[in-house]
């Protein structure tokens, strides 16, 4: 990405039916984009305006949280609160046709019930999370060296939820 930012990037030879985003297989073609500065990446992503004042603003923000060593919005922990201060700056788009973006980084808190919980951490009566919806697996990091990490989340979470849901119906 980096290297067609400066127009140095040459297209490398690919064989018909090569595997990898792109070049075949179920995944959609993905576009990665490159700067120097946010602004620039804003920019190159397509925002424009308020839209794109507002993208660097939530940067500034996620980076005023790594300095503090708190995350006021999502409650992450300390240890990955990584700033994003020095360029080159990447980004990627993609049209998810085929679910290719299939978990969310974080995702929502639960209690040990599966209920999703408020800001208060209190939960919120009927609403229940479970597989890759559902926050805070990992501790840290999001990591899935195990085949089948994702899924056995999804399997075990997914009937703890059902058991959650079938005494709150009663």
């Amino acid at each position: 990405a980096y290297a067609k930012f400066k127009g140095t990037y040459e297209e490398p030879e690919q064989e018909e039916g090569q595997g990898g985003p792109g070049g075949g297989g179920p995944m959609t073609q993905v576009e990665w984009i490159a700067d120097d500065t946010l602004e620039g990446l804003a920019g190159q992503m397509g925002l424009s305006g308020d839209a794109a004042t507002e993208f660097v603003a939530q940067i500034e923000r996620w980076n005023g949280y790594c300095e503090a060593g708190v995350d006021e919005e999502f409650g992450r922990a300390a240890e990955v609160l990584f700033p994003v201060k020095d360029g080159p700056f990447y980004a990627c788009t993609f049209d998810p046709v085929l679910g290719e973006t299939m978990v969310t980084m974080g995702g929502i808190i639960t209690d040990g019930e599966q209920n999703a919980v408020d800001a208060n951490y209190e939960p919120i009566p009927g609403l229940y999370m479970a597989g890759n919806d559902c926050g805070r697996r990992f501790g840290t990091e999001y990591v899935t060296p195990i085949p089948g990490c994702s899924l056995a989340f999804a399997l075990v979470l997914g009937r703890e939820c059902g058991k959650s849901v079938a005494k709150f119906l009663g």
